[in-house]
């Protein structure tokens, strides 16, 4: 990009005509924005991510702050398996219970690093993949661990637990929840 300053201390942009005070704030704002998204976004690195499950072997999260989540059934707030035998909707209910939690932490499934999924099958297993991969369909995919194994509530198929990042907040620090 050619800059042409005149003695008057203005210089020609392809954004028209700024005075050297204009457009040093620019340039520091358009930086600051860059590296702002710049240090999110490698944050997290998906190391062998695949497009087919929505999933990655590993991720890597560079000095963020995280949250557990314990484990989460596909239930409503009164403890009620909701989807009855439909794997599709019981996901779809675990989901949201997952939103929800990851929400109150100031997270999101954006923010998703892993995920361990309790199914009670195989079939299962291979039927929550193929709706993972159109749940999380990138950049950012987690790695996942699957495990087979009977549930605590006999009637869910799928459960699970994650980590995800949590990521900075501009702004004054708010008090833990006590």
């Amino acid at each position: 990009m050619m800059e042409e300053w005149n003695n008057g201390g203005e210089v020609n942009t392809i954004f028209g005509r700024r005075s050297m005070r204009q457009h040093l704030l620019f340039l520091a704002a358009w930086t600051l924005l860059i590296a702002a998204r710049s240090a999110a976004a490698e944050s997290i690195v998906c190391l062998g991510a695949d497009e087919s499950s929505g999933t990655s072997q590993a991720v890597v999260v560079k000095g963020c702050a995280l949250v557990h989540t314990g484990q989460l059934l596909p239930t409503d707030k009164d403890g009620t398996v909701i989807g009855g035998t439909a794997v599709d909707a019981q996901l779809a209910q675990l989901l949201f219970n997952l939103e929800t939690v990851l929400a109150a932490a100031e997270s999101s499934t954006d923010h998703l690093v892993k995920l361990n999924v309790f199914v009670d099958s195989p079939a299962t297993a291979l039927k929550v993949r193929s709706l993972f991969a159109k749940r999380f369909p990138g950049p950012v995919r987690p790695a996942v661990s699957w495990i087979c194994t009977p549930l605590i509530l006999p009637e869910a198929l799928v459960a699970l637990d994650a980590v995800a990042v949590v990521p900075e907040q501009s702004g004054p620090a708010r008090p833990s929840p006590k």
